[in-house]
């Protein structure tokens, strides 16, 4: 799998504006997209790289989104390292799928939960 990554962080003032929008449930927000140059899966098979995005934690939240019908191919994402996002591009079909004839850019965000806020709901 051939993918690249572009990672950006929000300034304070950019950031303050996303926080309002969740509430404050998030305390930094920090997004990031990635290329997938996925030519086929096999069927029941998936394809796994890490990127880096600085100020990733584990406990982080991500979320990821395909920017193309992937004729279906899952994509999912978590952190797991400091400053590394695991990136997984899964076909759970029963046969291989082909429809990624072009490179598709994935938009995704490292979410950063509010200590204060989710200590409350446990």
């Amino acid at each position: 799998m051939a993918i690249e990554a572009m990672t950006a962080t929000l300034t304070q003032d950019e950031g303050i504006g996303l926080r309002h929008s969740f509430q404050g449930l998030f305390s930094e927000i920090r997004p990031f997209n990635v290329t997938l140059e996925e030519d086929s899966v096999a069927d029941q098979a998936s394809s796994t790289v890490t990127i880096t995005v600085a100020g990733a934690a584990l406990g982080d939240i991500v979320l990821i989104g395909l920017g193309a019908d992937a004729g279906g191919m899952t994509v999912s994402a978590d952190v797991s390292a400091a400053n590394t996002v695991r990136v997984t591009v899964g076909n759970t079909s029963s046969a291989a799928v082909t429809t990624l004839a072009t490179p598709v850019v994935c938009n995704g965000v490292v979410l950063r939960p509010n200590p204060s806020i989710w200590a409350d709901l446990a």
